[in-house]
């Protein structure tokens, strides 16, 4: 499978890489993290699921407030 992947990838990537090269940069680019989650936000339309990996009350936040204690 693997040596599949890769000669696909050869035989594409060099036409794929060209076209992206010669198309222009019409995107905007947000200007920092908080215009990107907006823009991200706005185009999303579904629902949002979180999915846990603890039962409930198995995990206690950690105090400092960055996910590791």
């Amino acid at each position: 499978m693997s040596q599949q992947v890769r000669a696909l990838v050869a035989q594409h990537a060099p036409g794929t890489v060209r076209a992206l090269d010669a198309a222009p940069a019409s995107a905007p680019i947000p200007a920092d993290v908080h215009a990107t989650v907006v823009a991200l936000a706005e185009q999303h339309t579904g629902t949002v699921t979180l999915n846990r990996r603890h039962e409930d009350g198995a995990f206690k936040d950690p105090e400092d407030g960055f996910g590791c204690g």
